[in-house]
């Protein structure tokens, strides 16, 4: 009976906690398709376009303007807090799986614009967009 009356303040408390939280007004990242990513790059050039692939993938080939921090390094973390928090990042990897966890890192640094590629380099690729290398 103990346990069950725990149990029961715990979930009131946490019930309290998540009705007092902050609404979620807007989406501090948004998945966009290749051609919605390019001309977001197209129309603002004071967007960061940010490479999270290792550097032996940033070297077979990249996005035009891509600045490359690994988000397998141990040091990523150290490394994109001296980025400008107010800038726009359109952010990538391989098949779009590290970009989400990169975009939570960001977030928890105070990053507050940032836009994912949908399928990542891959679908770039798929759809024989410009690479350099």
């Amino acid at each position: 009976m103990k346990s069950l009356r725990n149990s029961l303040i715990l979930f009131a408390i946490l019930l309290n906690a998540v009705s007092c939280s902050k609404p979620q007004t807007e989406e501090t990242e948004t998945l966009i398709s290749v051609s919605q990513f390019e001309e977001k790059i197209k129309e603002d050039k004071s967007i960061v376009i940010l490479d999270v692939r290792t550097p032996g993938e940033f070297s077979e080939g990249y996005i035009a303007g891509a600045i490359n921090k690994d988000y397998m390094n141990e040091n990523f973390l150290n490394e994109i807090e001296s980025l400008d928090k107010q800038k726009t990042y359109v952010v990538y990897c391989q098949g779009g799986g590290r970009q989400k966890n990169a975009a939570d890192q960001l977030k928890s640094l105070g990053f507050e614009n940032i836009y994912l590629l949908e399928g990542g380099f891959n679908a770039w690729q798929e759809q024989s967009k410009p690479i350099e290398k």
